[in-house]
This record gives structure tokens, sequence and C-alpha cells, in this order.
């Protein structure tokens, strides 16, 4: 997949401690979607939002921007994947 630079760096900036995501973004890698998938399960719990409100807005933010992420990767994947026709391998 052709990922925009722009798109490699929202990833990179929500996720820089990760090589592999960073590594298969410059790769076109289709991993991507799946680290931006299981990474989005994560939410703010009741407790959180109740103890430490800010740190759960914080949370929030992070949650929204990686499911928003990942919205953006399952468009590309359509467009640049499913649109094309199945070639088997030879």
């Amino acid at each position: 997949m052709k990922y925009s630079e722009d798109f490699k760096q929202r990833c990179r900036d929500l996720f820089p401690m990760w090589p592999d995501l960073s590594r298969d973004l410059d790769s076109g890698s289709v991993m991507v979607g799946t680290y931006l998938e299981e990474s989005r399960a994560y939410g703010v719990s009741e407790k959180l939002a109740r103890e430490r409100p800010d740190d759960a807005r914080i949370v929030a933010e992070r949650s929204l921007a990686i499911s928003e992420l990942y919205d953006e990767w399952v468009a590309l994947y359509q467009d640049q994947v499913l649109s094309k026709p199945f070639v088997p391998p030879s």
C-alpha cells in the first residue's frame, strides 16, 4: 500500500516507540491496519475518568486519534487493495 507522508507521520506521532509500525509504514505493509485496529481497543476506565479526569481526557483524545487513523486506513485499503482484481499466484 502507499501511505502519504502525512499519514505516516501521524502514526509515528502516536506511536513513537514502535519500530515495527514505522518499518511497515515505510514498506507499505497492510499490517499497519492490524496495529491500528488492535490499538484502538483501549479506552478510558470509569475509575480513571472519576479519579483523574485530565488523564482520562488525554487517553480519550488518543483513542479517538487512533480510531480516525484506522478509519482512514480502511478507506486506503478499500481503494488500493480491494478495488484491484484478484490475481492468483502462479
